[in-house]
């Protein structure tokens, strides 16, 4: 089994792909733990690549999160089930700004050692910020995807994801 979470920041991917990588035993690949290098420098694309590549190529079941177009083409072909978390702005909004706010105050690293401060809340470089910028774009890919791949689960609510999560078995399929 091989599954790709796609969706906005702050959609909950991250969260959504290690419960799955748990409950159906098998490799949870985060691809901002990939691109991102301490102190918020990018990963050369090449490299990027390359390390995703042999990732997937290193386990026969596993499911991805991120929403990277430099590896899409990697990806795509190799999975059974694509998953679009298809929030609402709102929420996804909301979350980025206590998100935010929750790991400048713990000083929980979000990524290889990077960490999130309360700047970015206002920042052209901070999630809420981020989330103005793509959430359309996010939105629009997804919708493009469902109408012509077979292999889309669209989960529109928070609800439906925990509806998801409980009917995993018969969700997913084998």
């Amino acid at each position: 089994m091989k599954i790709y979470v796609i969706g906005c920041s702050c959609s909950g991917k991250s969260t959504l792909a290690l419960k799955l990588a748990a409950r159906l035993d098998i490799t949870h690949i985060e691809l901002d733990q990939i691109w991102w290098l301490p102190d918020w420098q990018e990963r050369k694309i090449t490299e990027f690549r390359q390390i995703v590549e042999s990732r997937l190529n290193s386990s026969d079941n596993w499911v991805i999160d991120g929403n990277y177009r430099r590896v899409r083409d990697i990806i795509l072909p190799q999975v059974d089930q694509i998953i679009w978390l298809n929030l609402p702005f709102h929420i996804v909004f909301w979350r980025s700004i206590t998100r935010t706010i929750s790991r400048s105050i713990s000083h929980k690293s979000v990524c290889n050692g990077n960490y999130e401060r309360l700047s970015a809340l206002l920042s052209r470089d901070g999630m809420p910020a981020w989330i103005i910028r793509s959430y359309k774009i996010r939105k629009q890919y997804g919708s493009a995807l469902k109408a012509t791949d077979n292999r889309v689960i669209e989960l529109k609510t928070p609800k439906a994801i925990n509806t998801f999560l409980k009917n995993l078995k018969s969700m997913i399929s084998y």
